[in-house]
């Protein structure tokens, strides 16, 4: 979470060079051409980091950067978001694990988990119980009970209705019932029904709010538990205790990160201003809580492509996180993902380079966590995202290189960012026109995606497709028109024929035909 990943090499939110741009660049991809009539000037002359076979799109939104981030989730699965508790400086932050959204259909997907997970999974701090899914069944209570009761019965006085964990997935392990049970009993609040408010005296009285508040999470209704920490902040607005009022900014905080998940994106960047605001009024200048709201109002801006005022947030954040810790890795990273947008490559470069500084030392520790790897091989995988766009290949293939290496040190082999890696190595030789290495990586990353996703999958036939062009450049024609005929059987089935990828497909295989029946003389 809050650290932004410009994507695969495949995608990108900048557009594509112009000729003048990719001479200053030497952003080409037309040296040692191997042919008499220059057969690839036209369809097959193609830029491999723009070319797509399928429906996806080679160009992303500065939203969907942020929407991928968080679903992506540092490569857990299911994700997870983290959300603020009672104390300032996060020593009770407590997360919530999110089902998985629909398995991904390109290398740029954030999630891998299969559509049916539909439930969020709760991991827990240090002081919360593990609660897992089931059915209760409670009758609504009466006013007079109403400062003191258990959270089913509270959720029914406060929302009516029919019994809020209905719907939800039973899990029907043994004792299980009895856990929740005792649970919602222990769990209580005081409440002010005339004014729709939750009173908090005491860090216990949040946490069983939040526990509440877990209920609608568990089955993804994330406005209904909008709607109860907004019940929670007029509670606290009303209560004028200046003791509490940090926990004003905190609740708009934690509404911001639900928002963020809606892809409400100028609601959350309402609330976090109102988190920074308040924060900074009643915490000290340099507290770590307000680097963390800038930097997620930083996220807001970005995904609303306000990269300038992003940028500035994020240059906020970094002068309150001096100390060399994950947190100012992240904020470095994300201060070089807005620079690359605003197309400043050498800052860009430096603040990576500064976020990698950070990150390598936390991976030399004695324990290697899944986050720090997905962290530092991000910053490398966005700093390979600026060789490309300056048309520095080599460099390129080796951050991106290091990076895979980095992942499949923790994670699966045939896990998403892997996948992604091994894309970007690929790529990376097809510019550098090392088409042998190329075949090499793009052969071995199809075999993967088709034991995971299938062979009909998306993702396998945009490799298969770049397989084929590959194949072509190498004057392998018979491979070449093996792939070409996959991605055409493919799209005949999915896809408009005026739909553009379905033509230029139509074109390649064309030409591929005519080299097989030599009526394009090839050799120099």
């Amino acid at each position: 979470m809050d650290l932004l990943n410009l994507g695969p090499a495949s995608r990108d939110t900048l557009p594509a060079l112009s000729k003048k741009q990719k001479q200053k660049s030497s952003y080409s991809t037309t040296r040692n051409i191997r042919n008499v009539n220059d057969v690839s000037s036209s369809s097959l002359s193609f830029d491999p980091l723009h070319r797509s076979f399928s429906n996806l799109k080679p160009f992303v939104s500065t939203a969907n950067i942020v929407d991928d981030m968080i679903w992506s989730s540092a490569g857990k699965d299911p994700p997870e978001i983290i959300l603020e508790g009672f104390f300032p400086s996060g020593s009770d932050r407590w997360s919530v694990r999110i089902g998985a959204r629909n398995p991904p259909s390109s290398a740029s997907s954030s999630s891998s988990s299969s559509s049916s997970s539909s439930l969020l999974l709760l991991s827990s701090s240090a002081e919360r119980h593990k609660i897992t899914t089931t059915t209760t069944t409670t009758t609504a209570p009466s006013d007079e009970d109403s400062a003191n009761m258990p959270i089913a019965q509270l959720w029914y006085n406060l929302w009516g209705g029919d019994d809020p964990l209905h719907n939800i997935e039973v899990e029907e392990e043994e004792g299980e019932d009895e856990e929740i049970q005792q649970l919602t009993e222990n769990c209580n609040v005081p409440i002010d029904l005339d004014d729709d408010a939750f009173i908090i005296d005491s860090p216990t009285h949040l946490r069983s709010v939040h526990d509440l508040i877990m209920v609608p999470l568990q089955s993804g209704r994330l406005e209904c538990a909008i709607s109860i920490f907004e019940k929670l902040q007029r509670g606290l607005e009303g209560a004028n205790d200046t003791k509490f009022v940090h926990l004003i900014a905190t609740t708009a905080h934690n509404i911001g990160m639900i928002q963020l998940c809606q892809k409400s994106y100028e609601k959350a960047l309402v609330s976090f201003r109102k988190a920074v605001q308040i924060r900074k009024e009643c915490l000290p200048s340099d507290h770590p809580d307000i680097a963390v709201s800038l930097n997620r109002q930083g996220l807001a801006h970005f995904a609303l492509s306000s990269i300038d005022e992003a940028l500035r947030c994020f240059e906020a954040a970094l002068k309150i996180c001096t100390s060399d810790d994950n947190t100012r890795a992240k904020i470095l990273n994300n201060l070089g993902v807005a620079r690359y947008q605003l197309e400043d490559y050498a800052q860009a470069l430096k603040s990576f380079t500064s976020a990698l500084e950070i990150q390598r030392p936390l991976l030399d520790g004695p324990i290697r966590r899944e986050c720090m790897v997905y962290d530092a091989s991000t910053t490398l995988s966005n700093m390979g995202k600026v060789y490309l766009r300056q048309g520095d290949y080599d460099l390129a293939y080796f951050v991106f290189e290091e990076a895979c290496l980095m992942q499949t040190s923790t994670f699966r082999k045939d896990h998403d960012i892997v996948l992604s890696s091994l894309d970007n190595m690929a790529r990376s030789h097809t510019k550098n026109e090392n088409f042998a290495e190329a075949l090499r990586i793009f052969t071995s990353l199809r075999r993967s995606q088709e034991a995971r996703f299938g062979r009909d999958s998306e993702i396998c036939i945009e490799t298969i497709g770049m397989m084929g062009t590959v194949h072509f450049k190498l004057l392998e024609y018979e491979e070449a028109f093996e792939c070409m005929k996959r991605v055409t059987s493919w799209q005949s089935k999915r896809m408009e024929r005026s739909h553009p990828s379905v033509q230029i497909t139509n074109e390649q295989m064309s030409q591929v035909k005519r080299c097989l029946q030599g009526e394009e003389p090839m050799w120099v």
